[in-house]
């Protein structure tokens, strides 16, 4: 297999820039590259310590450090070799011109992890965890991220498809050996197993919505009548000014769309247009905007004041999702509606936090998110269902002969999340997804 090289780190000027090889020959490749300050090549030098040293080709050298992985203890399972240069784009690219000089080959997006998959290294769920990791922008995400590259959920997988393979293997002895009169305990035992499977898979499925929330953010939408206070309450939550207050009512005439941080979750907050009926065109769009929004939200917040009337009630009539009835402009001393939840004043901040917090335990178990598996990848999902169905599905044979087809399909469904029966072709689109380098 050919060696390849790529930069490790972000272009962009930085304390260290990291130019990674990995197969046969990056050892020997550094070696032309990179002499450490004792003399020691680069092919010679102790693994996994890092060495100070000179790289150097065609009139550039650099002050630098090398680190050396023989197979198989490394990241892809090959002999892996790093140079740790000065950070800047000009000096990374020249680092990785000179490998690819000296017989690298440039490598593709992902192919560094893709290799580790191939050599037994990771399942791919776990490189989807890598990737995960990456792109995560919360903290939530981050520990979903963690918690597929710790390798738990192929675990919790593996065990389930190991059963399966154990009751399909029960069948087949009854199957082989009938004078034994093993059908009665075996038939017991197998039902028992795909019972538990199920309930196992269940779990998984579950926590599915929690998933989607903390991959995708907890979409709440700012709803109400005009002159509410939504842009408002948006801004404080922000704590900038990104939508345009005035006393006009009907101001808001677009969504407008931000990210909040708490608890280590995205809340994406959509602040709408006023609902009412207008016959400004504009006006009305944005109304008809509002109502997509508040159709495809996690969570709507109705923002209500002292004015409470038909109005109000005729919004919280359209709703077919989570709803928090809140009332503003408390700072004001009016008295606000009996059906609120709770009470705000988006002018001076006060209960923005336990609104917040209402939204976060309203959709989600924060002890889920720190501890268990989480489902955020969709191809986990649709493996974990097409498995509960053939789960199913061999449960309610008429016979126990027939099972084990159905048991069979169940234990290649799993096995697609970890990569034992999962096609080359999504292998080849899972890993395409990462960044040059990883």
């Amino acid at each position: 297999m050919r060696t390849i090289a790529a930069i490790a780190t972000a272009l962009s000027p930085a304390g260290i820039a990291i130019v990674r090889m990995s197969g046969t020959d990056s050892a020997a490749i550094a070696a032309r590259l990179f002499r450490a300050a004792d003399g020691t090549s680069a092919a010679e030098l102790p693994p996994r310590v890092l060495a100070l040293g000179t790289f150097a080709w065609e009139g550039i050298s650099d002050r630098c450090l090398c680190v050396r992985f023989p197979s198989p203890k490394s990241f892809t399972g090959e002999d892996v070799v790093e140079l740790h240069v000065h950070g800047g784009v000009k000096l990374a690219e020249i680092v990785l011109d000179a490998c690819l000089a000296n017989g690298a080959a440039l490598a593709e997006p992902g192919e560094f992890t893709k290799r580790a998959f191939l050599n037994g290294k990771m399942t791919l769920a776990q490189a989807e965890g890598t990737i995960d990791t990456i792109h995560a922008s919360s903290e939530a995400e981050l520990r979903a991220g963690y918690r597929l590259v710790s390798g738990a959920l192929s675990e919790r997988i593996g065990k389930i498809r190991s059963s399966l393979v154990d009751a399909v293997a029960a069948i087949e002895v009854i199957l082989d050996y009938p004078e034994e009169d093993l059908e009665a305990a075996t038939n017991e035992s197998v039902r028992a197993s795909i019972e538990t499977a199920i309930a196992d898979v269940d779990r998984l499925l579950a926590t599915r919505r929690a998933g989607q929330i903390v991959r995708d953010g907890l979409h709440v939408a700012l709803l109400g009548k005009p002159n509410v206070g939504k842009s408002s309450l948006l801004n404080a939550l922000l704590g900038t000014s990104r939508a345009i207050v005035t006393e006009i009512a009907g101001t808001t005439r677009d969504t407008i769309t931000e990210t909040l941080v708490y608890r280590g979750v995205k809340f994406v907050l959509t602040d709408t247009a006023g609902l009412r009926e207008s016959a400004d065109r504009v006006e009305a769009a944005g109304i008809a905007a509002s109502r997509r929004t508040a159709a495809g939200c996690d969570v709507a917040v109705v923002l209500v004041d002292d004015t409470y009337g038909e109005e109000d009630e005729a919004i919280l009539s359209e709703l077919d999702c989570p709803v928090l009835v809140v009332g503003n402009k408390s700072d004001l001393r009016r008295p606000l509606p009996a059906r609120c939840d709770l009470t705000i004043s988006a002018a001076t901040g006060e209960g923005l936090d336990a609104l917040k917090e209402r939204l976060f335990s309203l959709r989600l178990d924060g002890d889920l998110i720190a501890d268990g598996e989480i489902l955020t990848n969709a191809r986990h999902f649709a493996a974990l269902t097409a498995a509960r169905d053939a789960l199913l599905r061999a449960f309610d044979a008429p016979s126990l002969d027939l099972a084990p087809i159905d048991l069979r399909e169940a234990a290649a469904a799993l096995g697609k999340i970890d990569g034992a029966t999962v096609s080359e072709e999504v292998t080849d689109r899972i890993f395409s997804k990462f960044c040059l380098g990883k």
